[in-house]
């Protein structure tokens, strides 16, 4: 499913038809959902064996690391629009 989505939007001509677009993009969601699987989450939500659930709540650290993350991906959206914006207004007065 990952091979076929990632060559879809890698190669295929047609995909900048929504139809085209949204088959591939489901297709490595779904692929990636599979591959990970819910291994990821549910873990920590199931009982142990003595069927206690561990409650959690994370560090000040953890919480810092969190929104330094995204802190940083939102900055780098930010520095990546400005371009994006120039170049799209001399593609548009073409």
């Amino acid at each position: 499913m990952n091979l076929l989505g990632t060559l879809t939007l890698a190669f295929n001509p047609g995909r900048n038809n929504p139809k085209v677009l949204f088959l591939a993009c489901v297709l490595l969601f779904l692929g990636i959902w599979i591959e990970k699987g819910m291994g990821l989450i549910v873990p920590g939500l199931v009982p142990s064996p003595m069927g206690e659930v561990t409650d959690y709540a994370p560090s000040v650290v953890e919480i810092t690391i969190t929104v330094g993350i995204l802190a940083t991906g939102i900055f780098v959206v930010t520095v990546l629009i400005r371009p994006f914006l120039i170049i799209q207004q001399r593609f548009e007065q073409r």
